[in-house]
């Protein structure tokens, strides 16, 4: 139980590893944020102590990512990549001003993954679910549960959204609760010892917090992307016709002539497209 403390303590401290600063995504110059196991960012500079989920234009959950540095040839110089796991995401190709700076972002992430891997290991361990013993990991915002500690796919047997979830517990019988708002639904897990519940209580309340600031973040983006897309008159639903022709004089003997148009929308476009 002190290795384990002492392992939680190292993580926890190792977590407040931070890095900030500019680099060029996709040609435009952005603010980048590295905390923890996730790196996000903004159009423009910001205050880290804030609510990170005001202004950030995105984020990227860095488990599992490899990341290297860019060949000069294909992605020009002082540029790295960040490529996730999954071979249908796309990866991330990030340019430094220099190759020191460079150096210096590759580090801080090659960090901020080996202090993922210590703490995924931390966050998991058995509890009683239903009269049965099962093996329980808290990753990507998510409770899941095995059949056993090897984690095989095989051996999953369920798994909780933590965003959509409230904690209570009951000390007397060592219970942790879990109540799903959107599953309707009660998860009563029992600790094996007063240790080990203490400890649950607080990986499930950091887990939750963390992923409920992840909702916001999601949500406040989708939110962004909606009204910029609402600003967009929709062209497919659009028709105009040319009214009248009126000859106007200029300067210099030069005459031009103004077009007087008429701009139709829904049904109006299509009896303008019929007219």
């Amino acid at each position: 139980a002190a290795a384990l403390r002492e392992s939680s303590a190292e993580a926890t401290a190792l977590l407040k590893v931070e890095k900030t600063g500019w680099l060029v995504k996709k040609g435009k110059r952005r603010w980048f944020l590295l905390r923890g196991k996730v790196l996000y960012w903004f159009s423009k500079e910001r205050d880290t102590e804030g609510d990170i989920a005001k202004g950030v234009n995105n984020f990227l959950r860095l488990n599992n990512c490899r990341v290297y540095a860019a060949d000069d040839a294909q992605h020009g110089a002082h540029a790295f990549v960040i490529e996730p796991a999954a071979a249908d995401e796309k990866s991330y190709v990030l340019t430094a001003k220099d190759d020191a700076e460079r150096d210096a972002w590759l580090g801080a992430i090659d960090t901020a993954m080996a202090v993922v891997e210590h703490d995924e290991v931390v966050d998991c361990g058995f509890m009683i679910k239903k009269g049965k013993r099962r093996f329980f990991v808290v990753e990507d915002d998510q409770l899941k549960w095995y059949v056993s500690a090897t984690m095989h796919a095989n051996d999953l047997r369920g798994c909780l959204q933590l965003d959509s979830c409230r904690l209570t517990s009951d000390e007397k019988t060592l219970t942790v609760i879990l109540d799903s708002t959107t599953a309707v639904k009660s998860y009563d897990l029992v600790c094996t010892s007063h240790a080990e519940f203490n400890r649950w209580l607080g990986i499930l309340e950091r887990g939750i917090d963390k992923a409920q600031d992840n909702l916001r973040m999601r949500e406040a983006i989708a939110m962004r992307r909606s009204k910029r897309r609402s600003l967009v008159m929709p062209t497919s639903a659009v028709s105009f016709r040319i009214k009248q022709t009126v000859p106007v004089a200029g300067k210099a003997g030069k005459s031009f002539t103004a077009y007087m148009i008429e701009i139709y929308e829904g049904d109006g476009a299509a009896a303008a497209a019929a007219a």
